[in-house]
């Protein structure tokens, strides 16, 4: 049957395919296996199908996919994996070798994306985990998906989409997160919204409040499915519509409900202030302030930062220091308010880093020398010969002295060196 191009295996009471069992099939493009009693992957049999794109395997009773489950299919494009009611892990490897552009599973039981599996599958364009309880989707962990476009992940226990999420997605157009848990979505989790076409998040216990903010403002050039989100208002009874949302929330979102707060590199000994708008000023600036500067900011659409970084070169020989302690600069707090703080410098003129630095260097110089010290010292005896530990000593008492004689008594004692 080497023109074969469709085989549907399912709806039977197969439980094993022998290895040769499609040997000669070189023409078969896609395969059903639906509603079997397999229970693992018939791997070598599947091997021999080397120009399968299409691979459908529906209602199987297998919990785990193994490393290499379906190696040298080279031309595989789509792999449909639906209602396996105990699949909970897929091994890191075990999508290895596929070029698929199109992947679901789908009602399985997995609780968390198989970041370690789908990380090989560059020229993934189509994603759907829908159906599986999988509570959340982490920063920074699909960025190797680079042609991805769509994501689909209904009808599952999604509580949080991370800042970053969809990072590096460039081709990024539809997410579909709709009958989940979610409560927000916040705009840093894409790589760019520009980019961003269709957006299902209706049927979710959404909060709405500036982090949201941004979808009310596409909601014209965005696409819902014609299932526009709806504000969660359960203490009325009832849910908002966004455009209510937009007219009341607008200014609640304004600059005005940021908090900016500044991380300084060292002590500026009172030179450093924080104006009313987050702006962050160094007076008379000095060689010890190079360093880099990190900004911050938040309100309730989240926060962001960025880092700033500060030369200060040695100033002329004929330059006079200006008084650094004006009255109206040296600063122990900032003044109370709602959208600016900092962390203020400390009117000593050395941290305690830099102390700790210069008292362990002190003690180290000081006991170098005394064991250098003790060093030659030792060497030096140790030429000098044998040494002797005791020493007797002969006298004549005092009391002898006076008379004179060859018979006065003499004495001897001996000491012992140490």
């Amino acid at each position: 049957m080497v023109n074969l191009r469709e085989m549907n295996a399912g709806e039977n009471d197969l439980v094993f395919i022998s290895q040769r069992a499609f040997v000669g099939l070189q023409s078969l493009q896609e395969l059903n296996v639906d509603h079997s009693n397999l229970t693992s992957i018939p791997t070598e049999a599947f091997s021999q199908l080397q120009s399968l794109t299409k691979l459908h395997l529906r209602r199987l009773n297998i919990n785990v996919l193994p490393n290499n489950a379906f190696r040298r299919l080279y031309q595989l494009h789509t792999l449909q994996i639906l209602q396996w009611p105990s699949l909970e892990t897929l091994n890191s490897n075990s999508l290895m070798s596929l070029n698929l552009t199109t992947l679901v599973i789908s009602n399985c039981n997995l609780s968390a994306i198989p970041y370690a599996s789908l990380r090989h599958l560059t020229h993934l364009i189509y994603l759907d985990l829908s159906y599986n309880p999988i509570t959340s989707i982490e920063g920074n962990m699909l960025g190797e998906l680079v042609r991805l476009r769509e994501f689909h992940l209904v009808g599952g226990k999604l509580l949080r989409i991370e800042p970053g999420a969809f990072r590096c997605l460039v081709h990024f157009q539809l997410l579909n997160v709709s009958s989940n848990r979610l409560t927000t979505l916040e705009e840093s989790a894409f790589h760019a919204v520009g980019n961003l076409q269709t957006l299902r998040l209706d049927r979710n216990p959404l909060t709405c409040d500036c982090r949201l903010l941004w979808v009310v403002r596409r909601r014209l050039r965005l696409n819902f499915d014609g299932r526009q989100p709806t504000c969660s208002a359960p203490e009325r009874g009832h849910k908002r519509e966004f455009r209510t949302f937009q007219r009341q929330s607008s200014q609640k979102c304004s600059s005005a409900d940021r908090l900016v707060s500044w991380n300084t590199p060292f002590s500026s000994m009172g030179r450093i202030r924080v104006h009313a708008n987050g702006t962050l000023e160094v007076r008379y600036a000095q060689v010890q302030d190079t360093g880099t500067y990190r900004c911050i900011a938040a309100n309730a659409a989240g926060n962001d930062s960025i880092s700033a970084s500060l030369l200060v070169r040695n100033s002329p020989r004929n330059y006079t220091t200006p008084n650094f302690f004006d009255d109206s600069w040296v600063e122990t707090s900032l003044p109370p308010s709602t959208n600016s703080s900092a962390q203020v410098s400390s009117p000593y003129p050395f941290d305690a880093k830099t102390l700790v630095i210069a008292t362990t260097m002190g003690f180290l110089s000081f006991l170098s020398s005394v064991v250098i010290c003790f060093v030659f010292m030792f060497l030096w005896s140790q030429s000098k010969g044998q040494i002797k530990h005791t020493a007797t000593i002969d006298f004549v008492p005092r009391s002898s002295m006076g008379g004179g004689g060859d018979g006065a008594d003499t004495g001897r004692f001996t000491m012992k060196l140490i």
